[in-house]
């Protein structure tokens, strides 16, 4: 699993690393099937929006299942889950790893985001069950769903 600093698109670098979890690391449309997005600190304001934008740039590139690493986030707000939502959108499925007793606020639970995305607080767990889907070729019969 190699670790790359996701670019982003052309127009804004974004600050998140992202490495491939999927021993088949291609898809059908040349991207990787699934990833690890890790984020550190503070995820509000304008970091908020770049985690927006890299989420739909992995979804441009044809990534459909993220590890979304919160375990170092303190909390969520309305920007940062409307970027999740974004991705979720997108097409993109998104599995939380945060801490026991994260603190969801209201816009994220109001937005039913804790049923749309798969929350963990054991990040290889979350990567072990991402790598059996996707390793078992179930990947397009999820999309699908």
């Amino acid at each position: 699993m190699s670790e790359q600093l996701f670019e982003g698109g052309a127009s804004s670098p974004s600050a998140f690393p992202v490495r491939s979890l999927a021993s088949q690391s291609l898809n059908k449309g040349g991207g990787q099937e699934a990833v690890l997005l890790t984020v550190n600190g503070k995820l509000r304001g304008r970091r908020a929006r770049q985690l927006g934008n890299a989420l739909e740039d992995l979804a441009d590139e044809g990534v459909r299942r993220v590890v979304l690493d919160l375990r170092q986030v303190g909390s969520l707000d309305s920007l940062a889950a409307f970027s999740l939502e974004t991705g979720l959108d997108r097409g993109l499925r998104i599995y939380l790893v945060v801490q026991q007793g994260f603190g969801f606020d209201g816009f994220f639970r109001g937005r039913n985001l804790l049923r749309r995305c798969s929350v963990h607080n054991d990040l290889e767990q979350a990567i072990a069950t991402v790598r059996q889907i996707v390793d078992s070729g179930v990947m397009g019969a999820l999309a699908l769903v």
